[in-house]
């Protein structure tokens, strides 16, 4: 589908709201090799920008998706339902990443610290995984994917939202 994204954004913004409707496009169609040009269009697009976007879009779509609230089991259930959709076409479909971004959507860090006893080595910690940035783009866009397929809805509104939220969220002056 295509969408026209407002003059007014800054070109960054625009380049990334189209890239993530490509990327859902692609996701929607089935198409494997489209999903794989467009999220790696994302991973080159400043990671912090792009990430940003698809973490509004997902907080905006679980909020439509559990009004009551998210639990344990809905943030499982969602995880199932898009290993479910996409496994079949997406041979780099990982569940753990599909966890790390909705809890990095929710705003949950899990650093190595989190698993510390009082009198642990820290060499002893474990390893937390970091997504790339390919990883980010492939998965956040299957979570959304999977919430808008849900509520039955078109992506181009939450994308909206979500830019326009974070524009917000920078002209806000901080006392």
């Amino acid at each position: 589908m295509i969408t026209t994204w407002p003059a007014h954004w800054p070109a960054e913004a625009r380049h990334i709201a189209r890239a993530v409707s490509t990327a859902l496009d692609a996701v929607q169609d089935d198409d494997a090799d489209a999903f794989a040009e467009a999220t790696a269009e994302l991973a080159e697009l400043p990671y912090g920008h792009a990430e940003a976007v698809h973490s509004a879009i997902i907080r905006n779509l679980l909020e439509d998706t559990h009004a009551g609230g998210l639990s344990g089991e809905d943030a499982q259930a969602l995880v199932l339902d898009v290993v479910a959709a996409h496994q079949d076409w997406d041979e780099s479909l990982d569940r753990t990443a599909l966890i790390m971004v909705v809890l990095g959507a929710l705003g949950v860090d899990i650093d190595p610290g989190f698993f510390a006893g009082d009198n642990q080595d820290p060499e002893d910690l474990p390893e937390i995984p970091r997504l790339t940035a390919t990883d980010s783009a492939r998965h956040s866009s299957l979570v959304i994917e999977s919430l808008l397929t849900k509520i039955e809805s078109t992506a181009a509104p939450y994308i909206r939202s979500a830019i326009e939220e974070i524009a917000r969220a920078e002209t806000v002056e901080m006392p």
